[in-house]
């Protein structure tokens, strides 16, 4: 406690507060200081009984519901409960208004208050979904990073109220989280230190950019997931503690090599699971959702997906596009829900190899033409000038790699990426390499790739430009995944068999760069890789004179230009699904014996050949390494047929 000094005397007295549930005596302080503990103590339980009792209101019938709000809320305002009971205006006494019987209500995770009884005379306007198109909203939260001075605005005629209903507390070590017992669940030692981790890995999160990896100048002011707020809201509600905590322990376990705890995340999304139950039970007997309910079942699917329970996954994520349209995505947290949603979604399609259930592409649209010609100036520049001179080097310092244990392809990027990088696949799109959808794709990816290297590279970039790049890469990613069904390896022509060996190598790298379950996926694809890539070959090699070994039929004859291109993605796919394979030996050798007879086709001899080939393409310098090291030793080692191997 903060130090005093006793009126007439000159010796500092400390006013000591050691108090448990069971203490009832504050007779050691005075009269004001004892006040202001009670006040405190008192705080939270004033609010979980009046919480308690709107709760009771709002389920007992429709009318009662209108009622309880409004008098709620005029309460809150400063109004007198005289004056809720007798104002004109209360919905109670509008018998005009067309309503229906159960009207719909969203809570979001921030108090909002989604209305669909508009407080006007007039009838509702139905919309296509069969809810009226006008609500009221009344947001009985804030975020706890805003000021004291909350403004009041109309939405459709209606109020917006601003009061606080967040529980602070910083969740850093030996802080005391709960020390009168006055949350509604008890916050045990373990469930603070899953807390504390939770908003330590949260920067290393697919669905938050993974800001940590981002450089310090874009970081500090791009917009991020309230992952704050949603831990402190998370305490008052089992479903809201409960799934976060199956979340996040499953992502600590198997992605991070962590258990903080040593619970099992199995138990904890049982636990999770049946609080969700209850919920969605209780919503839909009062027609009320918490918008941070829908979050609650992300990350209940994230738990289920790291088990491998992809039918749970599926129904969860079904439950999410029917609750979908509540979300209002010029609301921050609705926006983030929605980023969430779709993160959730493409990693079911990669674990599957299904397509994407939510309809939506996420997709950002274009930049503005100005600022992406900007953009590319700079990467020009950068390209033919070098990097900056010292000391503009510095402002962009490189990430930190392996960050908590974790080996991340953005890790390092500002280190390793190559200002060549994506050069191939621009001459590609103008050779005509690429065509149909597959070529929209490589085009926006070769968008993402030049303002990546504005955004790691040169302090030109903002907040808007990194926001815009993680968003549009996802949107990429997803873009490949609806795109499968297209190019399943069948009865198609060359262009769809060799289209599929790029989409899959292109699909596994961006999974690395936009998710935490790249090594999953890229173990879930080799198969799939072998067998577009032996089918692709079946048709290009003779078209080129090549056995399917990639050996040419004449030593002398050199490929055209345009075959020259195609050659070079060809070896790129191979060496990208030799990394890919990771352990599975039969199929590495596979890819193995075509990679060596392109690296003697095309002259490559040593590890630096084969890195500045690939520095051309979409590569990661710090996880591929290892793969590239393993070809040029296979290389260097003696044959029978100096010329090419055989398999």
């Amino acid at each position: 406690m903060k130090k005093r000094v006793s009126e007439g005397k000159s010796t500092p007295v400390f006013l000591f507060v050691n108090k448990t549930q069971k203490s009832k005596s504050l007779s050691k302080s005075d009269g004001s200081i004892a006040k202001q503990i009670n006040r405190h103590a008192q705080n939270f339980r004033t609010r979980k009984i009046e919480a308690q009792r709107i709760d009771s209101a709002l389920t007992s019938s429709s009318s009662a519901r209108r009622i309880a709000l409004d008098g709620w809320n005029r309460r809150e305002s400063g109004q007198s409960a005289s004056s809720d009971e007798t104002s004109d205006e209360s919905p109670s006494q509008d018998n005009s208004t067309a309503t229906p019987a159960t009207p719909l209500t969203t809570t979001p995770s921030d108090g909002v208050v989604v209305s669909t009884n508009p407080r006007s005379d007039r009838p509702a306007a139905q919309s296509s979904r069969g809810y009226p198109s006008s609500f009221a909203i009344l947001l009985n939260g804030r975020d706890g990073d805003a000021g004291e001075n909350w403004p009041t605005r109309s939405v459709e005629g209606q109020a917006i109220e601003l009061n606080s209903e967040i529980y602070r507390a910083n969740f850093s070590a030996y802080d005391c989280v709960d020390p009168f017992g006055s949350t509604p669940i008890q916050i045990t030692n373990k469930i603070h230190t899953v807390l504390q981790y939770t908003i330590r890995i949260y920067a290393y999160a697919g669905n938050n950019y993974k800001l940590a990896f981002l450089p310090p100048h874009v970081r500090a002011t791009i917009s991020q997931f309230p992952i704050g707020a949603v831990v402190q809201r998370s305490v008052f509600k089992e479903h809201h503690l409960y799934a976060l905590m199956a979340a996040m322990t499953a992502r600590l376990k198997h992605v991070f090599d962590v258990s903080p705890t040593g619970e099992d995340p199995q138990v904890i999304r049982a636990t999770a699971s049946h609080y969700l139950r209850l919920e969605l039970i209780r919503c839909a007997r009062s027609g009320t959702v918490d918008k941070q309910t829908i979050l609650d079942i992300l990350y209940l699917a994230v738990s289920e997906m790291q088990y491998g329970l992809y039918e749970d996954v599926r129904k969860h994520l079904q439950i999410v596009g029917k609750l979908y349209h509540l979300l209002d995505l010029n609301e921050h947290l609705d926006r983030w829900i929605s980023e969430t949603a779709a993160h959730v979604d493409n990693q079911l399609a990669l674990s599957t190899n299904k397509r994407p259930i939510l309809p939506s592409t996420f997709d950002p649209g274009p930049m503005l033409p100005e600022r992406m010609a900007i953009l590319r100036r700079e990467a020009q520049l950068i390209k033919h000038q070098g990097y900056y001179p010292n000391p503009t080097t510095l402002i962009v310092p490189s990430g930190p790699k392996g960050s908590m244990g974790l080996n991340d392809a953005m890790s390092d990027i500002s280190r390793t990426l190559d200002v060549r990088m994506g050069s191939r696949f621009h001459t590609g799109l103008k050779a005509g390499a690429f065509t149909g959808k597959l070529g929209l794709i490589v085009a926006d990816l070769v968008d993402c790739i030049e303002i990546a290297k504005v955004v790691w590279l040169s302090p030109l970039a903002v907040c808007f430009d990194a926001e815009w790049l993680c968003r549009k890469a996802r949107a990429v990613l997803r873009a490949l995944l609806n795109l499968a069904p297209e190019n399943n390896v069948g009865p198609m022509d060359l262009a769809s068999k060799c289209m599929e060996c790029a989409r899959l190598c292109l699909m596994v790298l961006m999974t690395y760069a936009c998710t935490l379950i790249g090594p999953q996926t890229a173990r879930l694809n080799v198969k799939r890789q072998l067998h577009a890539k032996a089918a692709a070959l079946g048709h290009w090699c003779p078209y080129v004179g090549w056995t399917e070994e990639c050996v040419p039929l004449d030593s002398k004859r050199r490929l055209t230009q345009f075959e020259e291109i195609q050659a070079g993605f060809v070896f790129w796919s191979s060496l990208t699904s030799i990394w890919s394979c990771q352990g599975a030996s039969e199929e590495e050798e596979w890819f193995m014996v075509r990679a060596i007879n392109m690296c003697r086709y095309f002259g490559f001899t040593t590890y630096e050949d084969l890195d500045d080939h690939m520095s051309q393409y979409l590569y990661s310098k710090s996880l591929q390494e290892p793969a590239l090291r393993r070809v040029v030793q296979r290389l260097q080692t003696p044959s029978k047929d100096r010329s090419y191997a055989i398999a």
